[in-house]
């Protein structure tokens, strides 16, 4: 399994875009959380095909800090990468 993972803009005030890709089929989930690990939400839990997706976060009802992304596969591999929310 490959996949590819990014965020646009980073920093952001309050949306950014969650652009990922995958090359196998199978469940996908695209989760944030906060520094300390805690789930914020879910944002992708769904069956995918291979090829590119694209989703967004709305975080006006959080603080200004850093946030964690985490791009996870059926397969069991995953990825995560960090976001900077700016107020």
């Amino acid at each position: 399994d490959q996949f590819y993972l990014s965020t646009y803009p980073n920093p952001f005030n309050p949306v950014t875009s969650i652009l990922y890709q995958v090359e196998n089929a199978g469940n996908i989930e695209v989760t944030i959380y906060d520094v300390l690990g805690r789930e914020l939400t879910k944002l992708v839990n769904s069956y995918h095909y291979p090829g590119a997706y694209q989703v967004s976060w709305d975080a006006a009802n959080n603080a200004s800090g850093i946030y964690l992304v985490k791009l996870s596969t059926e397969s069991g591999l995953s990825h995560t990468q960090r976001i900077t929310l700016l107020k």
